[in-house]
């Protein structure tokens, strides 16, 4: 029981840095005056892509996540950065776990509206991977897109199921 509570305390430290590197990206996207805010950023995003990296691992390995380790991707995918939005939703197509794969779906469903079509693109696909029952229903909406990414997406969907 000790090895498991040290083997997650580096986990929980990762997750945290990452978080409070987002919300620092937050605070410093709103104050514009000083040049550092792009390098700030780059920083920010490559944290929450290892944190993204580290919780997908897992998942992908059959592993159900933690409640906390759900919530970091349930974060990231509300992120004002495409690429951690796109790296959340992909995360999430090896989520396990009947209440997990419903959240998940959720938030997919949600993405559906983002404004950026690579989040589009990966929330049809996503519904999909996760085996949603409406996946198929939603990526025939999805085929009036604007974008042809998310159209040929949702025609994978349609044909293939992912």
């Amino acid at each position: 029981m000790e090895k498991r509570r040290s083997g997650l305390l580096p986990l929980i430290l990762l997750m945290t840095c990452a978080v409070g590197l987002v919300l620092a990206y937050g605070y410093t996207k709103r104050s514009s005056q000083f040049g550092r805010r792009s390098e700030e950023n780059v920083r920010a995003e490559n944290m929450a892509t290892r944190a993204i990296q580290d919780i997908s691992q897992k998942a992908q390995h059959g592993q159900t996540l933690t409640y906390n380790e759900f919530g970091v991707l349930t974060h990231f995918a509300e992120s004002s950065s495409m690429r951690i939005r796109v790296q959340a939703l992909a995360a999430l197509f090896y989520v396990k776990g009947s209440d997990q794969v419903k959240l998940a779906a959720d938030i997919a469903r949600r993405k559906l509206t983002d404004p950026e079509h690579a989040v589009r693109m990966y929330a049809v696909t996503a519904l999909s991977r996760m085996g949603a029952p409406d996946a198929r229903q939603v990526a025939k909406r999805m085929l009036n897109d604007p974008s042809v990414d998310v159209r040929s997406a949702a025609q994978n969907v349609i044909d293939f199921g992912d």
